[in-house]
């Protein structure tokens, strides 16, 4: 590593006035976890500046924050801009309270001027039609999942049948593999695997689980046997022989597993009935979600928590997706690897289906869509203000470009087209 790499990731490391800044930030002002991580990301930048320039924290004059501003963030935009200063001066002044520094040299810095965008939204005939493919997904893989698991448990016990009932359950292909018969329990109907995952079983699988079982001669060609090795040769074909299709069967699998189809409509439809964030969405547990209230418990930015009114058509998507799930994990909304999924696998995900109908946008699209759409039908500004967690009233009246009532009442003026 060069030397002067090797001053940079020193200053990173070892910054004591970093170290003490965050410790404050996040323990006395009770900062999200993700505000802490903005605010380090955001100071790393100007400490590399400084670094590369051989100036000292005590040695930052008003001068070297201007030059970083207007160097290293040209190309930003002056809400970027107006971000950075904001998170240096937060630095500053707390290094000059604390007595670590003589002056704030961030003080008297003026933050660049602004200028106000209209939010980026859907039309309704946009999100509607956007929604409306989303449903089609679903039905298409609802239909397959229907056709498979009639052919498992209308067929005589055996390693191909058992294989495939095992990914209809969502085992992954790794995990039938490393499955032992002592993991199966019939009686409290629940398959266990690693991490403390859990299968769920219903009625009807559990008593196809216990057709097999219960026969020792499959049982012990399968789990001790190579019965196990043949089936994930053949089960596909297996299947196909059934009257099902390559793409039916391949995909069909894998959506027991992932849901996906069900799961994006999940996603989808909260984004745009509730207008809650990324952040807000991803870190939803099952247990937040009740179907009875129709409400959602959200964690909103710097922790506090509020309860989300839901509307019929989103419980309706919701409560679908988690039907569907047969394990017993705690996140609401899972990645293709059964993690919970991450702001980034959300992202995409919208990207990804917006995309599709030649859209362009992001999750914070959809919440501008949402806060749109409730303007526009006359809700009153304040009621917009709680339903979707804007600490101020000035970032709500940013979307009376369009031209009132509880928040149950605003919630349901919100029409997908979801049946």
């Amino acid at each position: 590593m060069a030397p002067a790499q090797n001053k940079i990731q020193a200053q990173k490391e070892e910054n004591p006035y970093l170290k003490a800044f965050l410790s404050w930030f996040g323990k006395e002002l009770g900062k999200s976890p993700n505000s802490v991580k903005a605010y380090h990301w955001e100071l790393s930048r100007f400490f590399n500046y400084l670094a590369q320039n051989g100036i000292t924290i005590p040695e930052c004059k008003r001068l070297h924050i201007r030059d970083f501003l207007t160097g290293f963030n040209q190309d930003s935009s002056s809400h970027t801009r107006a971000r950075t200063l904001f998170c240096i001066k937060t630095f500053f002044r707390f290094l000059y309270r604390e007595g670590y520094i003589q002056s704030n040299p961030a003080e008297t810095i003026d933050p660049p001027k602004q200028t106000q965008k209209v939010p980026k939204f859907l039309l309704a005939n946009q999100f509607r039609k956007l929604v409306k493919e989303l449903c089609h997904e679903a039905e298409k893989e609802n239909d397959v999942q229907k056709k498979i698991l009639k052919i498992v448990y209308e067929s005589e016990p055996g390693p191909n049948s058992f294989f495939v009932l095992l990914r209809t359950l969502g085992l992954s292909i790794e995990e039938i593999s490393s499955l032992s018969f002592s993991k199966i329990n019939i009686r409290s109907k629940t398959i266990s695997l690693h991490e403390n995952k859990k299968i769920l079983l219903d009625q009807k699988s559990s008593a196809c689980v216990a057709r097999f079982t219960n026969n020792q001669e499959l049982q012990k060609a399968f789990f001790e046997g190579n019965g196990r090795k043949k089936a994930f040769k053949n089960h596909i074909s297996w299947l196909e022989s059934n009257d099902t299709t390559q793409e039916e069967t391949i995909h069909g699998l894998e959506s027991f597993r992932t849901n996906q189809a069900k799961r994006d409509l999940a996603i989808i439809s909260l984004l745009l009935g509730t207008g809650i964030r990324r952040s807000e969405l991803v870190g939803l547990d099952r247990k937040n979600f009740n179907e009875e209230s129709k409400t959602i418990m959200v964690t909103r930015k710097g922790g506090d928590q509020q309860i989300v009114e839901v509307g019929d058509e989103v419980c309706v998507t919701l409560s679908r997706y988690l039907e569907a799930r047969r394990d017993n994990l705690d996140p609401m909304f899972l990645s293709a690897k059964g993690r919970r999924l991450s702001n980034e696998g959300l992202w995409l995900i919208t990207k990804k289906t917006l995309g599709k109908l030649g859209l362009e946008g992001s999750t914070h699209t959809l919440r501008h869509t949402f806060v749109t759409e409730l303007v526009r039908q006359g809700v009153p500004v304040a009621i917009v203000q709680s339903v979707v967690g804007h600490k101020s009233a000035q970032t709500t009246m940013r979307y009376t470009h369009i031209i009132s009532s509880d928040r149950r009442d605003a919630i349901s003026k919100i029409k997908l087209g979801i049946k």
